[in-house]
């Protein structure tokens, strides 16, 4: 059976330790990937749109190809930021997935903050958290931090 995972949480929830831990042989599709400059990550908000655009072509070219497992590594905190992927893999015949790696209690809030590897503001981690839309559209897996 052909998968998606669309992976939802703030930086620092255990996006990449999930996949790490289930998938590691999946094609990752990131736009993180898109910001790693000689191996180091290098965020530049101009570039964020254009790293949205070829994180979701290169999840096209996964999907025309059929390639078996394809995993969405972006923190998708609104249904608008993945939804095109969903609606796209379920047309070719994939099954979709929502995986929520949200904290829910103030400590696990903490341990992200922490941990998030792009030292994204704590400020900015909170509001994520805050903002997150849940969605009932697909099956999702949810997972405490």
């Amino acid at each position: 059976m052909k998968e998606v995972y669309i992976l939802r949480g703030p930086s620092g929830s255990g996006k990449s330790t999930w996949i790490a831990e289930n998938h590691e042989s999946a094609l990752v599709c990131s736009s993180d990937h898109f910001f790693m400059v000689d191996g180091e990550y290098q965020f530049d908000i101009s570039k964020l749109s254009m790293n949205h655009s070829l994180c979701f072509k290169k999840f096209i070219d996964a999907i025309l190809k059929g390639v078996e497992t394809v995993i969405v590594d972006n923190t998708n905190i609104f249904k608008w930021q993945y939804e095109s992927y969903a609606v796209l893999a379920e047309k070719f015949g994939y099954q979709v997935t929502l995986v929520e790696l949200m904290p829910v209690t103030i400590e696990e809030l903490r341990t992200v903050v922490a941990r998030n590897a792009h030292g994204v503001p704590q400020s900015t981690v909170c509001q994520m958290v805050l903002d997150f839309e849940t969605d009932c559209s697909y099956t999702t897996l949810k997972r405490g931090i």
